[in-house]
């Protein structure tokens, strides 16, 4: 095992750790080099940036207020309204992580590319109501959950969100 593998598990055994709200954080999984599948959705200014690593994620998310550690990282957890995570299925786990400077509020969109279809469970951020849609703009069926981690019910099949606060 690497030590930025060492690192990202420790980073997310600490967060998980760390985070009062019962928000869950997956394991960061190697991705094959140069994929970028782990997106922070900057809801206040429409601008998505994808990383290889979910610690990477971290760490830009929450640049401007030194490095990461689990009183950095948990404020930035707690501010997102959610994050997507993909299946196990195929050797890499995408994720997208919805954050506002301001928390939760009403939004909606699709979900990034990277995750689209792909997603198998959701993190939402206590306070906060989101509700997933199997079609791009909020089409199809949909499902709605609340603060904490859950499966999807539909496993596979989210293409795009609406977030609210609740």
């Amino acid at each position: 095992m690497n030590s930025r593998r060492i690192l990202s598990i420790s980073a997310a055994t600490i967060l998980g750790a760390s985070l009062l709200s019962g928000t869950a954080v997956a394991e960061s999984v190697e991705a094959p080099a140069g994929a970028k599948e782990h997106c922070l959705v900057n809801l206040d200014n429409r601008k998505t940036t994808c990383f290889a690593t979910y610690q990477e994620v971290l760490d830009f998310a929450s640049r401007g207020a030194g490095s990461v550690n689990a009183r950095t990282a948990a404020t930035l957890l707690n501010t997102a309204v959610a994050t997507l995570w993909g299946g196990y299925s195929s050797g890499t786990t995408p994720s997208a992580t919805l954050w506002s400077q301001a928390g939760c509020g009403y939004d909606a969109d699709n979900v990034p590319s990277t995750i689209n279809d792909k997603a198998s469970s959701v993190t939402v951020t206590g306070g906060c109501r989101v509700n997933l849609w199997q079609h791009s703009g909020q089409g199809g069926n949909f499902e709605v959950h609340y603060g904490g981690f859950s499966t999807l019910v539909y496993d596979n099949q989210i293409s795009s969100w609406e977030s609210y606060p609740g």
